[in-house]
């Protein structure tokens, strides 16, 4: 089967999809002055009138920028004509658009009354909220992110391996140093197919490994064979590679040890497993991973990997991720890992308070509530469909409790969503320095949400 490899949660601290601040945004030479709420006086003046007869009427005001995602370029590109809907101190709501700088004020707060909110929507793109807005985090922005019918161009490049160690038992795992998508098989054979950007030369990461059953409580075993690395030119319509095992790429073995959490009942003390991997933050490309991991005493978790270097993999991440009942805690390291025993903190799993338990059907414009044993953490909503997320709700750091708004008047909620019953995951990350990615985040299962 086809797959990403790696959750989308590892990078939606960093990405456009509501989670970027901008509180020094440059000088936009009075382009405010002639666009959007601030173009028209008597649109402002009806606003603030509305904010007034809603429980405002203060002096102050909230800037969101709404920006979407072009992969030509790394930062979102603001974007026109987008609906944001606030929800301001007093228990107000205000809607506006836009203008051609991507933003929007809204005036006449009251950030005496409490916080305010804030959700972003641009027909064929999915919402984007963020909640518990104070006065001192300045200018909002909010990312669309993609179009949710915007499938990225991809062309297929296929084969089947040959001189596999044991063709018969054992599996694949295939990507490639580019954007597209990799191939892990779910069952044992010589066929793989991935998905690559056009006109792109890349390398292909191939790795034969077998798929044992754990040996252990919180094991795993999947012993490697061999890798190889495929240097392919760029092409522009399907084509077919050849990975030949019988001549194998050396890689570089590993073995350590991590802890797991500290928390005696947490669901991650003692995990259902460990895993290790390497990956390549631009293309997501797989360099390494596990031939085993045994968790041990104490929650302590022994590993023995192994990587291989690329010429084109100029930033490897080394992801360390424990999984326990439906929780995934992860911790993403700079570099390709190292022996012995790693200095990692995993993020413990909350205790969720409201639903009382994962399977309780819980009112969708509720509030959510959790104990943390963790600080520095942004919580983030994922509200999906049947086929992707198409709703992201972002509280403040160290939340406790966080609550899906309600969405401009002029969406089709059930058309995005449907109607009756919806699925949410929760999601609390800490930042890379870099603001690249997160390198700390634990997310839940799935809660069901009953609108």
């Amino acid at each position: 089967m086809r797959n990403c490899i790696w959750s989308l949660a590892l990078f939606l601290a960093a990405a456009t999809l509501g989670c970027g601040d901008d509180d020094s945004a440059a000088d936009d030479a009075g382009a405010d002055d002639t666009t959007g709420a601030d173009a028209d006086a008597d649109a402002d003046a009806d606003a603030d009138a509305d904010v007034a007869d809603e429980g405002g009427g203060g002096t102050g005001t909230l800037t969101v920028l709404v920006t979407v995602t072009d992969p030509s370029v790394e930062d979102g590109v603001p974007t026109a004509g987008a609906t944001v809907a606030a929800d301001l101190p007093g228990r107000g709501r205000v809607e506006q658009t836009t203008g051609a700088d991507g933003r929007t004020t809204f005036e006449g707060l009251d950030w005496a009354a409490g916080n305010a909110g804030a959700t972003a929507w641009l027909d064929g793109y999915g919402l984007v909220s963020r909640v518990d807005i104070e006065e001192s985090d300045g200018e909002i922005e909010l990312g669309l992110g993609l179009r949710l019918d915007d499938d990225p161009e991809r062309v297929e490049v296929s084969g089947a391996a040959e001189n596999m160690t044991d063709a018969a038992h054992h599996s694949l795992l295939v990507s490639a140093t580019t954007d597209g998508e990799s191939f892990w098989s779910s069952s044992p054979g010589p066929s793989w197919s991935i998905q690559v950007a056009p006109g792109e030369p890349f390398t292909i990461v191939a790795v034969e490994f077998a798929q044992e059953p754990a040996p252990c409580v919180g094991c795993l075993s999947m012993p490697i064979s061999g890798w190889v690395l495929q240097d392919q030119a760029a092409v522009t319509a399907p084509a077919t590679a050849t990975l030949d095992f019988g001549t194998p790429t050396p890689a570089t073995s590993v073995t350590g040890t991590f802890q797991t959490v500290t928390r005696g009942d947490s669901p991650l003390r003692t995990p259902d497993y460990g895993y290790v991997s390497v990956f390549d933050y631009e293309s997501m490309a797989t360099v390494g991973t596990i031939n085993t991991t045994t968790l041990g005493a104490g929650g302590v978790i022994e590993f023995d990997m192994e990587y291989v270097t690329v010429t084109d993999v100029a930033r490897p991440l080394t992801a360390f991720r424990v999984v326990g009942d439906d929780w995934v805690s992860g911790v993403i390291v700079e570099g390709y890992p190292t022996a012995g025993a790693q200095e990692l903190h995993f993020v413990d799993a909350p205790r969720i308070t409201a639903p009382a338990t994962p399977t309780t059907l819980h009112p969708f414009h509720d509030p959510l509530r959790w104990e943390l044993f963790d600080s520095a953490l942004t919580p983030l909503l994922l509200i999906e469909n049947d086929e992707q997320t198409v709703w992201w709700v972002r509280g403040p750091e160290d939340a406790t409790t966080l609550t899906v708004p309600e969405p401009p008047a002029a969406v089709d909620l059930a058309g995005m969503i449907g109607t009756g019953l919806v699925e949410g995951q929760l999601y609390f990350y800490h930042r890379h320095e870099s603001g690249d990615y997160s390198d700390h985040y634990v997310q839940s299962g799935m809660l069901i949400l009953q609108q």
